[in-house]
């Protein structure tokens, strides 16, 4: 996913920038339809959000969230690009292993391998460019952070642990504003991916009963 973006910062700015934007369109908009947004919210979801102003502001929100459709050990490490999105994810991922079947040694060792290769890269950047990550702890006292850290953490914490129950990481996309230390407000915009994705499922659910339901009568009609 970086080679692009190292492509593009070798390209003059008034090229580069209109690429990078229509690269976190198209990716936020596939990535909100494979994780079973309704195609009709997907739209307005993008423009009124905030996931259309990550694109203009040139952050890689979009991109980033091609992470959500990888393999866990492969999503941690693009999601992780960002910490205070991808934290979460990783949280939901790991847990959501440790429930699964088997014993107890053999869930551990899944999840060994699921972050072994965010451990080595993240120990190999620390051994390079030094505890860069403290970095960011400036960042909670900044007056454009929105992140209602740590009040949040009880409402991240159980959406979570919905998710977990349910298999479904809308429900973690839907905690990352709660569990995070700093967010942007245009960040909030995978939250809200979150919210109309579980939404859209819900709606879909509440089709499949009502055509349930409908079908009912007319079956025993038939049979009369």
């Amino acid at each position: 996913m970086l080679a692009p973006i190292v492509f593009l910062a070798r390209m003059p700015l008034d090229i580069a920038v209109p690429i990078l934007f229509m690269l976190n369109v198209m990716t936020c908009i596939w990535v909100s339809l494979r994780l079973g947004m309704n195609k009709f919210i997907v739209i307005p979801f993008f423009i009124f959000f905030g996931s259309m102003m990550n694109a203009v502001m040139g952050n890689i929100d979009g991109l980033l969230a091609l992470g959500l459709l990888c393999p866990p050990w492969l999503g941690i490490i693009i999601l992780m690009i960002k910490p205070q999105v991808g934290f979460p994810i990783a949280l939901f991922w790991v847990a959501n292993e440790l429930t699964k079947t088997g014993t107890m040694q053999q869930k551990v060792y899944r999840v060994a391998l699921m972050l072994s290769p965010f451990i080595v890269l993240f120990v190999a950047s620390t051994i390079m460019y030094g505890a860069w990550f403290l970095n960011s702890v400036d960042a909670i006292g900044k007056s454009w952070n929105t992140a209602p850290w740590p009040l949040g953490i009880p409402v991240g914490v159980w959406l979570i642990g919905a998710g977990i129950q349910k298999r479904d990481i809308s429900f973690a996309l839907m905690a990352i504003p709660f569990v995070t230390p700093y967010l942007t407000i245009y960040t909030w915009s995978f939250s809200a991916m979150g919210a109309f994705i579980a939404l859209s499922h819900l709606f879909t659910q509440v089709q499949y009963a009502m055509r349930k339901v409908s079908t009912k009568p007319r079956m025993k009609a038939v049979v009369e």
